[in-house]
């Protein structure tokens, strides 16, 4: 009976649909943790605004381990690490729903690819960008915005709201980076 209630459980928590307020986007962040803790990747996500603007429906769409690596690689050139890849794509997939040209099944909408360069271009290079030369040490530029996006995940759980990328960014740099660099530094024998 156990076993029954538990498949239960990890089945309506893999199928179940989400509806959470408009703007609240750390809440799917935090659904899709849930799964990647239960083993599994989320490879699409369909994310709707309700008529009135107030509420989003969530639904995601579990894939194979590698798919979020191949998935970023194709859409936006840029090579990760799983995990990494999985976080960049979440972030890709919820930037993309709050653009105007995005309607998945629209013949008439922007492409995923479009959508995605656009992103690269307008969201991710900037902000890899806003952090030094010399703060990023030996860090690729999938691995700062990796970086970034649990800095944000993490304020924003503590705020209880989205605190949003520039925010982050710019706690990262004042108070956390500095850190990381002094752990690094090498330290000399007095």
């Amino acid at each position: 009976m156990e076993i029954c209630a538990r498949y239960q459980s990890l089945w309506e928590e893999l199928t179940r649909v989400s509806v959470y307020p408009a703007g609240k986007y750390h809440f799917i962040e935090r659904r899709i943790r849930r799964l990647n803790e239960l083993g599994f990747d989320v490879a699409e996500m369909q994310i709707e605004h309700s008529s009135n603007g107030d509420t989003v429906t969530f639904v995601p769409k579990v894939v194979d381990a590698g798919h979020h690596q191949r998935q970023l690689l194709r859409l936006t050139g840029l090579d990760a690490e799983e995990n990494q890849a999985r976080r960049l794509l979440n972030d890709l997939e919820s930037w993309m729903a709050t653009q105007d040209d995005y309607a998945p099944g629209d013949p008439l909408a922007a492409r995923p690819e479009v959508l995605a360069h656009r992103w690269v271009r307008d969201v991710f290079r900037p902000t890899v960008r806003a952090v030094p030369l010399e703060l990023r040490g030996s860090m690729d530029p999938a691995e700062i915005y990796h970086e970034l996006l649990e800095h944000r995940w993490y304020m924003s759980e503590h705020a209880q709201h989205d605190i949003g990328l520039d925010t982050a960014v710019d706690d990262y740099l004042k108070n956390i980076l500095p850190r990381v660099r002094e752990t690094l530094a090498p330290t000399t024998p007095e």
